[in-house]
């Protein structure tokens, strides 16, 4: 019969973390120093793999997006708004402007993709630009984004079927000609994963494409390296493992197919890219490594700013230049004095219609040029803040206490605009269902067996410990948090004498000595090293057979 103990009982318990109360707290109101290590590595993991398939959905209202008719250079253009359904059954928003006064039957026409947690609203300050070269502009809200259906997103791995969906819609209306991509981040992976298959795009604008999505989080993890945060590389291979297996349960893709560098030698569609200088999320390099390898006709520019940051009108030039020689635009559709209008509406301060300004033009027309921008995107995309919380779930899973992702400045807000809409992001609950969490645990076997293979012992904090030749038991004993470097936690503790090895790192299965997991708990499903009488993770006690 088995035999079972409280954990007041267990002397190899967790250290527990009891409130004012009396209660211990819960892990949704637990601070990182307050967290055991398994408990952090659990959060941080499910942070993590929303952060790919689930970051926050952006909100707006359909009035953000503009008029639906407006004058611009003297010219009357329209939007219509419509909705397309792609190949997994999904419906998704779009929106179109052409000029009324078409000057050709068949017109160019640029696609814009937008990046990560925004929306087809990120398309605005592009708009005006492209509408000066007498080309029409198509966007749309991926999958997964805006107000389009879909619980996830894949950051291009079905985004592409979805632009695939809408340059189909083009060509089958028959009023197109030259088709050209414009993507930012995210959209301007999607754009890369597409132009392999599609040859006849005219012409792509790659606005801070990520070159491999596991070389991108291996960079974060170096990064928290550089800050202080110490973790062994084979036990960050096994964590992106571990997240790879439940974006593939749960979003039905490979992040390992998330490598557009691995695309850019068979296209050769002609190709702008664009790296901003101080994009610590997506560094430029990503950009430089895509362009060297790409087989097209390329050119690259490097321009002041980060990840989420307006771009400059030089780059703005550049891009026109780019799309005209590209969607071989004739310079009698080129409309006058657009320039003076570069990255505003193309409504803003126009009105040459003879309508009379409202008292809201006359609000914007105040305003500074960056000013007038942010309210086209304000809250939208990889903020400053969302970059932090990412690259923090990414070090909280791995064993961070000091909160070291923490952005160091503010990103500084915009003016409100006088209309009462404005865009947000919504944050979704978590969404790791709890046989995921079990998956943690399942898959402790390999984990184990990878520690065995490399003899390397985990260490998770500010000290990473070799393996050691002595049994755990002749391993001397410290407090539970002495290798971390932060202070106790403001709140009564009971903390049980333990050897200096992480809770995380007994959790994958490696203990001080050269124990490996030989038992399961029956709780949790946590593997367990041979020495531990009790669960590292939920504290049941191990259970023996009389």
């Amino acid at each position: 019969m088995g035999t079972k103990s409280s954990r007041q009982d267990d002397a190899n318990d967790e250290a527990i973390e009891i409130s004012s109360n009396g209660e211990a707290p819960s892990e949704d109101t637990l601070e990182p120093a307050q967290m055991s290590y398994y408990q952090m590595f659990k959060v941080g993991y499910q942070e993590l793999v929303n952060a790919i398939i689930r970051p926050p959905r952006c909100e707006y209202d359909i009035s953000q997006l503009g008029p639906n008719m407006f004058n611009f250079c003297t010219k009357p253009f329209t939007r219509r708004d419509f909705t397309l359904r792609n190949s997994r059954d999904l419906e998704f928003s779009c929106s179109m402007w052409e000029p009324v006064q078409r000057p050709n039957p068949v017109l160019p026409c640029v696609i814009y993709m937008h990046g990560n947690s925004s929306a087809r609203l990120e398309a605005i300050p592009q708009l005006g630009l492209v509408l000066s070269l007498g080309a029409t502009f198509i966007t749309f809200d991926f999958c997964g984004s805006g107000v389009s259906e879909g619980e996830y997103v894949s950051l291009g791995y079905y985004e592409k079927d979805d632009l695939q969906c809408v340059i189909e819609h083009l060509r089958e209306a028959g009023r197109t000609s030259t088709i050209a991509l414009w993507g930012r981040s995210m959209g301007a992976a999607t754009a890369l994963l597409h132009g392999e298959r599609d040859p006849s795009i005219a012409g792509m604008i790659l606005d801070s494409p990520f070159a491999d999505l596991q070389q991108l989080a291996e960079e974060m993890v170096d990064r928290g390296r550089q800050q202080g945060l110490a973790v062994p590389g084979f036990v960050v291979r096994i964590a992106l493992r571990w997240i790879r297996s439940s974006v593939q349960k749960q979003a039905m893709f490979d992040i390992r197919d998330l490598s557009p560098i691995q695309h850019a030698d068979k296209c050769f569609i002609p190709a702008m890219f664009v790296a901003a200088e101080n994009d610590d999320f997506v560094p430029p390099r990503h950009g430089q490594q895509i362009f060297e390898k790409y087989a097209g006709d390329k050119n690259i520019i490097l321009v002041e700013g980060d990840h989420n940051s307006q771009r400059p009108r030089f780059m703005f030039d550049s891009a026109s230049i780019f799309l005209t020689t590209t969607l071989q635009v004739p310079s009698s559709w080129i409309l006058e004095g657009a320039q003076r209008m570069t990255g505003l509406p193309p409504w803003f301060g126009d009105r040459s219609d003879g309508m009379r300004a409202t008292e809201e033009d006359e609000d914007l027309e105040d305003m500074t040029l960056d000013q007038v921008l942010a309210l086209s995107i304000m809250d939208m995309g990889m903020t400053t803040e969302r970059q932090a919380e990412v690259r923090q779930a990414l070090y909280t899973m791995l064993g961070d206490r000091q909160g070291l992702a923490a952005p160091t400045a503010q990103t500084p807000r915009p003016l409100p605009s006088s209309s009462s809409a404005s865009a947000s992001t919504t944050r979704p609950a978590a969404i790791v269902s709890p046989s995921d969490h079990s998956s943690v645990a399942d898959n402790g076997n390999s984990l184990a067996h990878s520690a065995k293979e490399s003899g390397v012992g985990v260490g998770v904090g500010s000290t990473s410990h070799p393996p050691s030749s002595h049994s755990a038991k002749a391993a001397p004993t410290t407090s539970a948090h002495v290798h971390v470097h932060v202070p106790r936690a403001q709140s009564f503790t009971r903390e049980r004498g333990r050897s200096p090895v992480s809770d995380l790192s007994v959790a994958l299965g490696r203990g001080a000595g050269n124990d490996v997991a030989e038992w399961t708990c029956s709780s949790c499903t946590l593997m367990n090293v041979s020495s531990a009488n009790a669960c590292a993770a939920c504290g049941q006690r191990r259970s023996t057979t009389l």
